[in-house]
């Protein structure tokens, strides 16, 4: 047990981190605290730092908060330390890409349509008056 990483998560906590019991999407029952600065909600999608099997960053759904009280500080016999939550997924910015680039992609469609519409008005007129 590391107790210098129980000194740094008490500080922590008296310095306002938060602390969210998460899960993997597709994990019925395993969460695990990450601790932030963001004010998130239940039902949050955030990043998280994943190591082992599968390194790298992947989306939890954000369960709860847990009160400062309630952060488990070197009672556990695996306890490490807490790992920092990326940032928070804007599921509403990202849907508002979306749909702007769904337009743009459609508005180009119609004029590409436009153009080719009139190339063939051309050509139909060119190829029936034998010009």
């Amino acid at each position: 047990m590391n107790k210098l990483n129980s000194v740094v998560t008490l500080q922590q906590i008296q310095s306002g981190v938060k602390f969210y019991k998460c899960k993997f999407y597709g994990s019925a029952k395993n969460t695990y605290t990450y601790k932030s600065c963001l004010d998130l909600e239940a039902g949050d999608s955030v990043i998280v730092e994943t190591q082992g099997r599968e390194p790298g960053y992947k989306v939890v759904e954000v369960m709860s908060e847990v009160d400062g009280g309630d952060v488990p500080i070197g009672t556990d016999v695996s306890f490490t330390h807490y790992v920092w939550i990326v940032d928070k997924v804007d599921e509403e910015q990202y849907h508002t890409n979306v749909r702007a680039e769904r337009s743009v992609i459609n508005k180009l469609k119609l004029k590409n349509a436009e153009v080719q519409y009139a190339a063939d008005v051309e050509h139909i007129s060119e190829s029936k008056w034998g010009i």
